[in-house]
């Protein structure tokens, strides 16, 4: 399902679909499928069950078992808890859901329920993927070496006696120079100076927070990287990173005079 990206480049947009009956979550006797617990929050299950449809065909070991943490893991139950927090004295949600174009009409219990399950889902996908952070100096030196052996293809290209294959040659350079507008920027969030503790989950927790950010309106650090963290089968390290990572860049200080 999930293909790891190249290596500095953007994680890939998630997909949407409909959410499948809860029966279509359960898995076959072959084990193909976990098996739900009881007590699996509903968002939960319905993400299990919108994954099981899109992959009729089951997935690899590894995928099944971030989905194997994302269910039994008791963590969880806490996430889907806080984000269906009410406001004892209005009965709101405290962290009410926010449309997207793409879901369906739902009054507010379904679509915060449907807001959750896309958490999950997406959680799913960014930890299959293999989101990571990359630091700067790392992408500016294969970027360098990119434009390097283009630099050295063109040169080829423009030598009389390689004539028959300049074109190629001229093509496989324009292709590495492709390549390098793909490589995150230095504003990306996903690209560090310094690196701090595990890669895969200040990576995972970034992507979290700004997909929370745009699902309920706030970046809830700690909660991306408890999720970050049940996802990956490890413990939470840094629960700033993902503020790190959307603040603007510190100005420096002006002389006194």
């Amino acid at each position: 399902m999930a293909e790891s990206d190249p290596p500095h480049t953007a994680a890939p947009a998630e997909r949407k679909g409909a959410i499948a009956s809860v029966a279509d979550a359960e898995p076959d006797a072959g084990g193909t499928w976990l098996r739900l617990p009881a007590g699996t929050p509903e968002p939960v299950r319905a993400a299990i069950c919108l994954i099981a449809a899109n992959n009729p065909g089951g997935l690899p070991a590894d995928h099944i078992a971030i989905l194997g943490r994302l269910v039994t893991d008791r963590r969880l139950q806490g996430v889907c808890a806080e984000l269906m927090c009410r406001d004892r004295r209005t009965g709101a949600y405290l962290h009410p859901a926010r449309p997207h174009p793409s879901d369906p009409p739902l009054k507010s219990d379904r679509a915060q329920a449907y807001a959750i399950m896309d958490l999950v889902r997406f959680a799913f996908r960014a930890a299959a993927d293999g989101v990571r952070v990359s630091k700067l100096a790392e992408i500016e030196a294969a970027a360098a070496r990119l434009r390097e052996l283009a630099a050295d293809l063109r040169a080829l290209a423009a030598d009389p006696a390689n004539a028959a294959e300049a074109e190629a040659l001229r093509a496989v350079a324009d292709r590495h120079e492709s390549t390098i507008e793909t490589f995150r920027k230095h504003d990306d969030p996903l690209t560090i100076k310094n690196e701090r503790g595990n890669p895969r989950l200040r990576g995972l927790t970034i992507v979290l927070a700004a997909h929370m950010r745009d699902r309920f309106g706030e970046s809830l650090e700690g909660t991306c990287a408890k999720l970050a963290a049940i996802a990956l089968g490890v413990e939470v390290q840094h629960r700033r990173a993902a503020r790190s990572a959307f603040s603007a860049p510190k100005q420096p200080k002006e002389a006194d005079c």
